[in-house]
């Protein structure tokens, strides 16, 4: 299995996440009004992600689609994610989604060293 680059960030003293989080870089796109807007991972976990966003509206939805498409799997990953958190270009986002996806994203996380 493939995993993504970690990513060098400052992690806040304060983290609510209580599942396993790893930092790994993935690029993902986040939809706003049926558009998709690249992100880049810069922690994952099976609840949720902090993320680098590249060029998006910042005054709209506070919750959307994601496609995250994990190194080495066919398909894609889709969740539903409500944004915790934004400073500047960083941003914590909260997943919801059907038991399978969660499923997958936390095996993937589980799997990388």
């Amino acid at each position: 299995m493939h995993c993504g680059q970690p990513a060098t960030i400052m992690i806040a003293m304060f983290d609510r996440r209580a599942a396993l989080r790893k930092p790994i870089s993935i690029f993902f796109n986040k939809y706003i009004l049926g558009y998709p807007h690249l992100c880049e991972t810069l922690d994952l976990s099976a609840t949720g992600l902090l993320a680098r966003s590249f060029g998006e509206p910042t005054d709209l939805l506070q919750s959307f689609s994601m496609e995250l498409r994990l190194p080495g799997e066919r398909e894609s990953a889709w969740v539903w994610a409500k944004g915790v958190w934004r400073a500047g270009r960083t941003q914590a986002f909260e997943f919801s989604a059907d038991a399978r996806e969660l499923s997958r994203i936390e095996r993937y996380v589980a799997a990388c060293a």
